[in-house]
């Protein structure tokens, strides 16, 4: 069975290496970008816009994304920590999906390492990209005096917490204001790929606008089975009831439209695509399908480590799952 995991609370230790960091904080660059589940469409998305702007009118707001599936937590985590690494320092990023909203988790900002901050909720949605970046320190949102009201709503925090906050963090708000200190975050919980009886265990991690599945099985855990572009051109993989045979290859174009392949993608996660069609929708692929991989056709030589970035959206990043206890 696939074993679920969980982020380690890293921050006390954290802390005490920042205290004995000497690298300077950038400013507030006064961008504050948004991710959240509100869908492309809703006016939730606007209104926070707005607020942002009705608190610091100067910032420039930049929507990364608001179409991470419905409460899923652990897709959220994942499209924060891959905008954290490339908006430049100094960028606030809000970060709302949230279905505990008004209940009992905690509402938390994030200094890191490189000036930048994350605000949102304490359920694990922050916790990919602080470990990235690092952590200064941690802060509770309790002054109210940076909240949109007084008393805020039970369903609405990202309009009246997390917005202004994020507003007055961009416009040069001092961080130690916004209220105690934290010293630990809320673990995030999912599912751990693993490589046994070999073959890769995984799930999907969320299926993208071009129908691709992205899933949780990492390039490190192919070469744990030998499997790279270069030497395993065939893989064997069971998802969504299917067991189909898929070339292993670098990019989309290295196969005819309309046929399908595996390859790694820019963030270094093995994705499962049809060149210039919408594999998802073809074999009834969802985000956390149970994915298994084996190698079907391998020959020698090659280079594990060759292996093109290029593919789609990003640059190559560590593995999201290198935190891990």
């Amino acid at each position: 069975m696939t074993q679920r995991m969980k982020i380690r609370n890293a921050f006390a230790v954290f802390l005490v290496m920042a205290a004995f960091s000497s690298q300077a904080v950038a400013a507030p660059n006064g961008m504050v970008a948004l991710v959240t589940d509100y869908g492309a469409d809703s006016i939730y998305a606007g209104i926070l816009q707005g607020v942002i702007y009705g608190h610091f009118r100067d910032a420039t707001v930049v929507s990364v994304t608001h179409s991470v599936p419905a409460f899923d937590i652990v897709a959220g985590a994942h499209a924060v920590a891959e905008a954290a690494e490339m908006f430049p320092s100094g960028t606030v990023f809000c970060a709302v999906v949230d279905p505990g909203v008004g209940g009992e988790r905690r509402s938390i900002a994030v200094q890191a390492d490189n000036g930048s901050y994350l605000v949102g909720p304490d359920n694990g949605l922050l916790a990919i990209a602080a470990e990235r970046l690092g952590v200064t320190e941690v802060r509770e949102l309790t002054n109210r005096l940076y909240w949109r009201e007084d008393a805020p709503s039970h369903t609405f925090h990202g309009r009246d917490v997390y917005g202004p906050v994020a507003a007055h963090l961009a416009g040069g708000a001092h961080f130690a204001d916004l209220g105690p200190i934290v010293d630990s975050l809320q673990d995030l919980d999912f599912y751990e790929p693993e490589a046994r009886d070999d073959a890769i265990h995984g799930h999907v991690l969320r299926v993208d606008t071009y129908g691709n599945a992205i899933t949780t099985i990492t390039r490190e855990l192919l070469l744990e089975i030998g499997a790279w572009p270069s030497s395993a051109r065939q893989l064997s993989i069971e998802l969504a009831g299917e067991r189909l045979e898929i070339a292993f290859e670098r990019t989309y174009s290295d196969v005819e439209p309309g046929e399908p392949l595996a390859l790694i993608q820019s963030m270094g996660f093995l994705e499962i695509a049809i060149n210039q069609g919408h594999f998802a929708e073809e074999h009834d692929v969802s985000a956390w399908d149970p994915v298994v991989v084996h190698v079907l056709e391998q020959e020698d030589g090659g280079d594990p480590l060759d292996v093109d970035d290029d593919d789609d959206d990003g640059a190559n990043g560590p593995s999201w799952f290198s935190w891990i206890e």
